[in-house]
């Protein structure tokens, strides 16, 4: 049976500790996206070039293996004061530091230091894509 594109969510959680597993739920880490698309494997093939005393093919290397996933979050509060949006770990994870003031707002501004890291599933019509280690 044929997969159906519009079928698709993504859910997004900050790592406690980088690369592993946060294990994000839909009731509590889903987001609104739109454009999104997902490269499960990218990576860059290195030819070594080697000088040798006969003739053939030199051996290559696969390097730099990694995953792009790409999508559009609408810019929108969580409706609530001092309450973080959903993509708020997106953010954390882009390299803004997260400033709540409870009852009052939720700021974000540019961060110099190592970004948070994220773990994003990607359900494209029942296929889980896991990343984790995200910035």
């Amino acid at each position: 049976m044929a997969k159906l594109a519009r079928v698709r969510s993504i859910l997004a959680k900050t790592e406690s500790t980088y690369g592993s597993d946060s294990t994000p739920t839909g009731s509590a880490n889903a987001i609104q996206v739109s454009a999104l698309e997902i490269n499960p494997a990218e990576s860059e093939v290195l030819s070594r070039d080697l000088i040798r005393s006969y003739l053939g093919n030199s051996p290559q290397l696969i390097a730099n293996t990694r995953v792009s996933v790409t999508f559009t979050v609408e810019y929108a509060g969580s409706g609530a004061a001092g309450t973080a949006p959903k993509y708020g770990p997106l953010l954390e994870a882009c390299g803004f530091g997260e400033t709540i003031v409870s009852s009052t707002s939720v700021t974000y501004a540019p961060i110099s230091t190592t970004p948070e890291s994220v773990t994003i599933y990607v359900d494209s019509d029942g296929i889980r894509h896991k990343v984790t280690g995200a910035r």
